[in-house]
């Protein structure tokens, strides 16, 4: 679990993120909005987490908008009875809460297992405006919010 880095992975970082994934780990990222740089070098999470998939060619398929949005209920939840991030053990997500997050824009070219599973309220369950997404590489996965 990554949440909220606040610089720039470096190029090292980046690829043994990838190489971590790639070979079997779970991987949880956490963007929270754009403008949200706790340390004042320039750099919030949404450009930390966007620089690695420039770095490494989007490898997960996953980009996040420089947006700021806060949606509650957000309730706009991937109809899929077999998703198992969806219907777990734990129940069953009907809803999440959305304050302060931004959203995402997926790419199944660059990574085709990349998968949303909740989108604005308002949006039409495309590849854009996406608040939560999954994807695989290697034998490893990827949630992002």
């Amino acid at each position: 679990m990554v949440p909220e880095p606040n610089t720039r992975f470096s190029t090292a970082e980046a690829y043994a993120l990838l190489a971590f994934v790639e070979a079997g780990g779970g991987l949880f990222v956490i963007a929270d909005h754009a403008g949200a740089d706790r340390n004042n070098d320039g750099v919030d999470a949404v450009e930390a987490w966007n620089g690695v998939a420039d770095e490494l060619g989007n490898p997960f398929g996953i980009r996040f908008d420089g947006n700021d949005i806060t949606e509650s209920p957000n309730s706009n939840v991937l109809e899929d009875a077999g998703d198992p991030v969806l219907h777990g053990a734990f129940g069953h997500v009907a809803a999440t809460t959305y304050y302060n997050g931004a959203t995402m824009r997926l790419d199944p070219m660059a990574n085709p297992a990349v998968k949303a599973l909740l989108w604005r309220n308002s949006a039409s369950r495309e590849l854009v405006q996406v608040t939560f997404a999954v994807s695989r590489r290697g034998a490893g996965r990827v949630a992002a919010i």
